[in-house]
């Protein structure tokens, strides 16, 4: 499936969202409508159920089932958060916050969400370092008064796993401004929902594509070269041959810049094509652990099970617990195969090992 034919969708019955979906069409997609968002639409379902409808719910009834929902907001499932989807959900946090407010972006994690929820609301933005306690200013532009007046100010994430960081931002922001700030976050644990004044979804794990690249578990992660560090080949070019050949050296890199660990990588270019690969790598910045590439001597070997057989194995061999594939076949087959963390980074699906949520 192309990114292209990936839509976001909302339930027009119960307002959730559903980010990089298929377009369902007409029927919409399959989901728990009423209890999606807390405890209070699913008791509001179950009394429905109980009475055939019979009751209907008052003011004082919504009311009441909208403070359930935030006191026990439904926890949505461990997923792969693409950058398209942390705009769009920073973009309905946007509407929350009053216009002109200023937003602090906690570095480096907040400055997504936080870039944009800035720009709509036209606040100023600054940026908080939790590690020296540092706060600058962005810049106001050439249409804004460059005053630095701080209005309505709001702390902003793009998740919160603990509160912490949270926590050290209003602490330097009350130090240094003498006023309460409040706090606003895409992703928030449930253990941590007690820190946030806004948030976007309850989720306890999740995995960013802004992130993913070079978190502390990616050395322990393989991954595919054409299609996701680097842009992958057009039919025409996939000759085995002089064609081929010369596109290998003006492959684009993607977005994906492992840099801080050296990066373990798997693909089914054939081995006799390592020097121009190797090259590259090395001109284009990685810093590359392990290259493993596939041991056919023809491209007319390179079938679709051979290519899943011999990725399964390089996971196997060399205990890698995860793996980053732009094909969402192989993707899937693999994780079958292998049973390890899973990303497919064109369709934005995780396939996630048993035992985990």
């Amino acid at each position: 499936m192309k990114t292209s034919d990936l839509i976001d969708w909302k339930c027009p019955r119960c307002g959730q969202m559903f980010y990089r979906v298929k377009d369902p069409g007409p029927q919409g997609v399959s989901h728990r409508c009423q209890d999606r968002r807390g405890f209070g639409d699913t008791i509001k379902a179950t009394i429905e159920a109980a009475t055939m409808g019979k009751v209907k719910t008052c003011s004082p009834c919504q009311r009441r089932r909208e403070k359930l929902n935030q006191a026990v907001p439904f926890v949505e499932p461990t997923r792969f958060i693409k950058n398209e989807e942390l705009v769009a959900r920073a973009t309905d946090i946007a509407a929350k916050i009053p216009p002109g407010s200023t937003i602090f972006a906690i570095a480096r994690s907040g400055m997504i969400p936080a870039s944009v929820i800035a720009s709509l609301v036209h606040g100023d933005l600054h940026t908080v370092n939790i590690k020296d306690g540092s706060v600058e200013h962005c810049g106001s532009g050439l249409r804004k008064d460059d005053a630095q007046e701080i209005k309505t100010p709001y702390i902003v994430d793009d998740s919160a796993w603990s509160g912490s960081a949270l926590s050290t931002a209003k602490e330097i922001l009350l130090k240094k401004y003498g006023e309460p700030f409040k706090s606003a976050v895409i992703f928030c644990r449930s253990s941590a929902k007690k820190h946030v004044d806004l948030f976007s979804c309850i989720m306890n794990t999740h995995f960013f594509e802004w992130n993913i690249a070079n978190t502390s578990f990616a050395e322990n992660y393989v991954w595919d070269l054409d299609g996701t560090l680097c842009d992958d080949f057009m039919p025409f070019e996939d000759d085995d041959g002089i064609a081929y050949l010369r596109a290998m050296t003006k492959r684009i890199p993607t977005h994906f810049k492992p840099h801080r660990r050296p990066v373990n990588i798997v693909t089914a270019r054939l081995d006799k094509y390592r020097q121009p690969t190797e090259k590259w790598l090395e001109d284009n910045g990685f810093n590359v652990a392990n290259l493993h590439m596939g041991p056919w001597q023809t491209q007319a070997e390179r079938t679709l099970s051979e290519i899943v057989m011999f990725k399964s194995e390089v996971i196997h061999n060399n205990d890698y617990k995860g793996l980053v594939e732009s094909d969402r076949e192989i993707a899937h087959r693999v994780y079958m195969n292998t049973g390890v963390w899973t990303i497919c980074n064109t369709s934005g699906e995780l396939f996630i090992p048993q035992g985990h949520k």
